[in-house]
């Protein structure tokens, strides 16, 4: 694959855009790196410039039929993380069908979701699919924005240049319209032409799971409503589902992903719900403090739960597990009873994977308080006292949609592309799950407000503070979260594990966090 040539580095650095630099593989994640995923299509990149950056997300396809037939547009999901992506998929659609947008309402839209391997969609299904001109499938989601320009450039697929230019399917309202859009466009190196092979559409929902069976069993008799969060909607819940339903070898109270990052996802939805947060943010886009330290008492007192949460109610062998760990061990072994602040997993509720898929329950993280009498019955004496409630966030992440060249209704797939998003339907999401799709959407000053979105300061802060990090190469909130989150999850890990006291812990990570962001703390 050809490299970002000089004059193309110049243009975008002045522009303040992303070029294609390299990004490793991160936290052990299940997706590869660019150089990686790129050589496994290296024949499809034959003169192609790209610029863009990695995210990670699901890989999913609207299925369409005809223009001329009666069958309603489905949102066909194939991901790994299928059920992250449902809550934001099926409430996109949802939104669509209840929606006059640009004039035109859409109430034939319905959504499914089917769970997948990550290596046969992105290495051998999706590709298949696409070199075959299959109509199966009208949209394509990728998580690597270069996959978008390397099938743009081979013609696989539309360039969407025209379609952004009509005003009534258009982009004009999307907000992260520029630097994003940028992202997804490839240049033919022989001929210079430039082609929008796909366009961002982020969204997606950090899940809790539990198993509504043994629950029940325990006298937990709201588990399984048809609310999504019905049930273990607070970190007290967690601490009495837990302790409840402990009974090894049978069952155990707490089962998780513990690759590092995971423990500094639990910590900080926890630490939230307490009150606290990594950053002093006055206002957006401005950090003044590093909070954490060994003293902070929302700080000590999240990891203090979560450490002891783990260590009294964990699952054996948790602390090395990985997604695949997760999945087997909830939906496979059946041994945990319940997994919250997870990144989540579809297949833990495929049939075709896990054989406790019709018993598993889907939720939102919780959200309440942390340590409040239930908590405090269910892990003995502690320096845990009554937290105050407050939502929590989750993290954006990239994907790329592009439509096939054979597409058979290109106008509305552009068009649902589109108003995934739209402001209306990131006010929609944010709205309904607490989480942002996207980090433009908290620029939005409804959801500024702390008192609602407790970390929304967060977010922006810090994805400003990367802005000047990297002026010139590759940055994203994922990507800006996501060493902040190296930072805080291997030293939670550490406590976690019981290699070091929560206080050494958030010694350690208030050092680090300093190594990372203390130059553009502002006093």
């Amino acid at each position: 694959m050809s490299s970002v040539s000089d004059d193309d580095e110049k243009r975008f650095a002045e522009n303040g855009e992303a070029t294609n630099r390299e990004n490793p593989r991160q936290n052990d994640s299940p997706f590869m790196t660019r150089r990686q995923a790129i050589s496994r299509v290296a024949a499809l990149a034959a003169g192609v410039v790209v610029v863009g950056a990695v995210g990670a997300g699901s890989y999913y396809y609207l299925s369409q039929k005809p223009a001329t037939s009666t069958s309603p547009l489905t949102i066909r999901d194939l991901a790994i993380g299928g059920a992250r992506f449902e809550t934001a998929i099926k409430g996109t659609a949802t939104a669509y069908k209840t929606t006059t947008w640009r004039g035109e309402t859409h109430p034939e839209v319905e959504a499914t979701v089917e769970t997948g391997d990550v290596s046969n969609i992105l290495f051998t299904k999706t590709p298949a699919l696409l070199l075959s001109n299959s109509t199966d499938f009208e949209v394509l989601g990728t998580a690597v924005s270069n996959w978008s320009a390397q099938f743009g450039i081979t013609g696989e697929v539309l360039d969407l240049t025209d379609l952004a230019k009509d005003s009534q399917v258009g982009v004009d309202d999307i907000p992260d319209f520029g630097a994003n859009w940028l992202a997804y466009q490839a240049k033919d190196a022989k001929t210079g032409k430039i082609i929008q092979a796909g366009m961002p559409t982020d969204a997606n929902a950090t899940l809790s799971y539990w198993r509504v069976d043994i629950l029940k069993e325990h006298g937990f008799t709201s588990v399984g409503g048809d609310s999504e969060n019905s049930g273990l909607s607070t970190f007290d819940d967690v601490a009495a589902a837990a302790a409840a339903t402990h009974n090894p070898p049978t069952n155990y109270g707490i089962l998780e992903e513990h690759a590092p990052y995971y423990a500094g996802r639990a910590w900080w939805s926890s630490m939230l719900c307490n009150g606290g947060n990594i950053f002093k943010c006055p206002s957006i886009g401005t950090i003044t403090e590093i909070l954490v330290n060994e003293n902070y008492e929302p700080a000590v007192r999240a990891l203090t739960f979560v450490s002891t949460m783990h260590q009294k109610y964990g699952t054996p062998g948790e602390l090395g597990w990985d997604d695949a760990g997760l999945i087997e061990g909830l939906g496979t072994e059946g041994l945990g009873v319940l997994s919250y602040s997870s990144s989540g997993n579809g297949p833990i509720q495929n049939p075709k994977i896990s054989k406790y898929y019709n018993v598993i329950k889907t939720g939102h993280p919780p959200a309440g308080a942390l340590g409040g009498p239930q908590a405090a019955a269910a892990l003995g004496p502690s320096e845990l006292s009554e937290m105050f409630k407050s939502p929590w966030m989750g993290t954006a992440l990239g994907v790329g949609h592009m439509i096939p060249v054979k597409a058979a209704r290109q106008r509305d797939t552009f068009r649902f592309m589109s108003f995934m998003m739209s402001k209306e339907n990131m006010q929609n999401y944010i709205a309904s799950t607490g989480q942002p799709g996207r980090s433009s959407a908290l620029k939005d000053p409804q959801y500024q407000d702390a008192s609602k979105y407790p970390n929304a300061q967060h977010f922006q802060a810090l994805s400003l503070v990367f802005v000047n990090m990297f002026p010139t190469g590759v940055w994203s909130l994922p990507v800006a979260f996501a060493l902040e989150n190296n930072v805080e999850g291997n030293n939670c890990h550490d406590v976690v594990s019981g290699t070091a006291t929560v206080q050494q812990g958030l010694h350690k990570m208030a050092a680090d966090l300093q190594n990372v962001v203390g130059q553009y703390v502002t006093k």
